[in-house]
């Protein structure tokens, strides 16, 4: 939520609306790009790679190799 409320209050100045907003344009842009590309990494990349590799951790090979648990 935090980053979409930055992204969105970046909107005016990206569209050059304000006193100022051509010199500032380019970095209101990039930091919404910016943004936008690590909430997606965030929510959707990290969860599947995290999926991944509990998979690969249960995979019979893995299994076989991992050191066993002592119970004494």
């Amino acid at each position: 939520m935090t980053t979409l409320a930055t992204a969105l209050a970046m909107l005016p100045l990206a569209w050059g609306i304000g006193h100022g907003a051509d010199m500032l344009r380019p970095l209101a842009i990039g930091l919404i790009g910016a943004l936008c590309i690590s909430m997606l990494f965030s929510l959707i990349a990290t969860p599947t790679i995290y999926c991944l590799l509990m998979r690969l951790r249960e995979a019979p090979l893995v299994r076989k190799l991992a050191p066993r648990e002592s119970n004494g």
